[in-house]
């Protein structure tokens, strides 16, 4: 096996999801507490695949992430995406108004849950950024 790393764009999105992010997260404990009803036998995953991709599409195409996908033969076996920070106020690029997206979130997302996870992730890197110990 040869694994090459390449470039990524947001028209890579679907296959980086369907291929790479989606099976992953599949017994990750975020989605378990995000999405509490994946696990149901009744649950068709196509809501949550296609948020997902809106998502990373919309990442892919901000200009201050980087990101890499990782390859064997013609399939995507990884990706990965960093930013450099320089200080508490970021490098994230604002969307003007034309850019933004019609925002939605899947009928089995767990808003409340999602909401608090990714708001203390907000609060960890920010600590991480300050230079401030874990005190949690």
């Amino acid at each position: 096996m040869h694994y090459q790393l390449s470039d990524v764009s947001g028209k890579d999105a679907d296959a980086l999801v369907r291929q790479c992010e989606f099976p992953a997260m599949q017994e990750n404990p975020l989605r378990k507490i995000t999405f509490p009803e994946a696990d149901a036998d009744s649950y068709d995953e196509s809501e949550e695949i296609r948020w997902t991709v809106e998502g990373l599409e919309e990442s892919l195409e901000n200009d201050a992430y980087y990101s890499r996908a990782v390859t064997c033969g013609s399939s995507f076996v990884g990706f990965a995406m960093w930013t450099l920070e320089y200080s508490s106020q970021g490098t994230r690029r604002k969307a003007t108004s034309n850019e933004k997206r019609k925002s939605w979130n899947p009928a089995a997302l767990n808003f409340e849950a999602w909401n608090q996870v990714s708001r203390r992730l907000r609060d960890e890197r920010l600590k991480v950024l300050l230079g401030q110990c874990n005190d949690t």
